[in-house]
């Protein structure tokens, strides 16, 4: 079912608090591209689906035309690596801290300048969502029309955009490869290297299901690869033939010097995308003592603070010892809402908000059997249909046990806990995104055929629905 007064943004698991800060992220920097005016969240037992009107979407699409200015291109990579930059200075600010031994007014400021970097950080990391730069896609797709047979343009279109440097997955299992080498490995290096390489872990709090997570993770690595230098040997191979064939579709387009340029910026977008999921996607995890220690201070378990809290509800615990009461913690448990309405905004919880989502979502309309989306990788295929939201790293982990390899992977957006299940698949189809998406990436790197930005399929289709998913021209079907 599709509500015809709102479209889809995207949906995953996320805490209250998590929650609070990109709706912030979304709503409080107007000088970045991609900022909502109105805009809805509506989050049931911590997962979260993400919700804007259609005239904001366009809005937000022709705000895009700003990225074909070369100049304001080079400033929003600049600003865009300083934030990261400054995220990492506190991150190892944070390693040296003895979250213990603060005091509240200390915790208070440690926290304060976490949201103040995190809200930051995701401002600027929305913009490569699928919203901002479409009209950067079409323009090069439509230049490539001219250059090649029609027939080659999706494939080499994917080529194109296809980063030859190593990301931060691949960099991830070379560690994880290289600390399996080591005679014993004891559950601290485990943990540090979760810790570390923390974007693997939204609403992952559960040290024990991570440690069972990497040691099955080192065991089908080590099947794959037997060693870090082999799994290098093997990346080294594949990322010269494709960097082999992308410089000869390149060669074709060198005199192009605004299409050349374009193609560069929005392949390095999409790689950077996936480095900087670690400073959200895992920010719980990798600041994870900030929190067990506050919900120690507050005598409440850490999910029912999570779950619970918003950020001017810590900040007066720990300036006034103000806590949120035992009702209110019970009903935002079970469902709460943010809501911005032309610049005004709004929090709900409980049977309050059960009323608004009622009030606001209105009427629903009935969906065809066939949606379009954006082809991120060529190719036809038909499969049965797995749908597998990304509510959380334990949801994920439940998945993998019912996942067989040749299906369909439909989903909301893919995260990097996705990972094992996305090699099982025959195709991928997303709700979100659009070239520069994890999805696309990843298809590419993996050369499956990916359709993204459906913004329906999840509703559209059901687990064991026969479809055929045609991403030369981004339409799947049911059969």
């Amino acid at each position: 079912m599709k509500n015809k007064n709102w479209n889809f943004v995207y949906s995953e698991g996320h805490s209250l608090l998590l929650n609070e800060v990109f709706f912030n992220a979304f709503t409080n920097f107007p000088q970045i591209p991609g900022i909502f005016k109105t805009i809805l969240y509506i989050n049931r037992h911590g997962d979260q689906t993400c919700y804007v009107p259609p005239s904001e979407m366009t809005r937000v699409r022709q705000q895009g035309k700003i990225f074909f200015d070369v100049k304001y291109r080079a400033q929003f990579k600049k600003n865009i690596a300083n934030q990261a930059a400054k995220f990492n200075l506190f991150w190892q600010k944070y390693k040296k801290t003895k979250i213990l031994l603060l005091n509240n007014d200390q915790l208070l400021s440690l926290f304060k300048e976490y949201i103040d970097n995190l809200t930051l950080m995701c401002a600027y990391y929305q913009v490569s969502g699928g919203r901002s730069y479409p009209l950067l896609e079409e323009y090069v797709k439509q230049e490539m029309y001219s250059y090649f047979n029609k027939n080659d343009v999706p494939k080499y279109y994917s080529l194109v955009l296809t980063s030859t440097k190593i990301d931060l997955l691949e960099r991830e299992e070379i560690a994880l490869l290289k600390l399996s080498a080591k005679k014993a490995i004891n559950s601290k290096q485990l943990i540090d290297h979760a810790i570390n390489y923390a974007f693997h872990y939204l609403c992952g709090y559960n040290d024990e299901k991570i440690l069972s997570s990497l040691k099955q993770r080192i065991l089908d690595l080590k099947k794959k690869y037997k060693s870090d230098s082999l799994y290098i040997n093997k990346f080294s191979k594949e990322r010269r033939s494709l960097m082999n064939q992308r410089n000869r579709i390149m060669k074709k387009l060198i005199k192009n010097k605004q299409l050349v340029n374009t193609i560069q910026f929005l392949r390095e977008q999409g790689r950077l995308r996936f480095e900087y999921k670690e400073w959200f996607f895992g920010a719980e995890y990798k600041f994870l003592y900030i929190f067990k220690e506050i919900a120690k201070r507050l005598g409440i378990s850490l999910e029912d603070y999570f779950l619970s809290y918003r950020i001017d509800d810590t900040i007066k615990f720990l300036q006034n010892d103000i806590k949120v009461s035992q009702t209110t913690i019970y009903e935002r448990s079970k469902i709460f809402i943010f809501y911005q309405n032309k610049g005004k905004k709004y929090f709900y919880s409980g049977k309050s908000a059960e009323e608004k989502e009622e009030v606001l979502m209105g009427t629903a309309i009935k969906q065809e059997s066939v949606v379009r989306g954006v082809s991120a990788n060529p190719g036809k295929v038909s499969g049965k249909v797995r749908i597998i939201l990304p509510k959380s790293f334990e949801h994920i982990q439940r998945a993998l046990t019912y996942f067989q390899q040749g299906e369909v992977l439909i989903t909301t957006m893919t995260q990097p806990s996705l990972i094992s299940i996305m090699k099982r698949a025959c195709a991928m189809v997303t709700n979100q995104g659009g070239i520069t998406s994890h999805a696309a990436i990843i298809s590419r790197e993996f050369d499956i055929p990916c359709i993204v930005g459906t913004h329906i399929a999840t509703e559209v289709f059901k687990d064991g629905d026969m479809v055929e998913v045609d991403a030369d021209h981004g339409i799947v079907r049911k059969l």
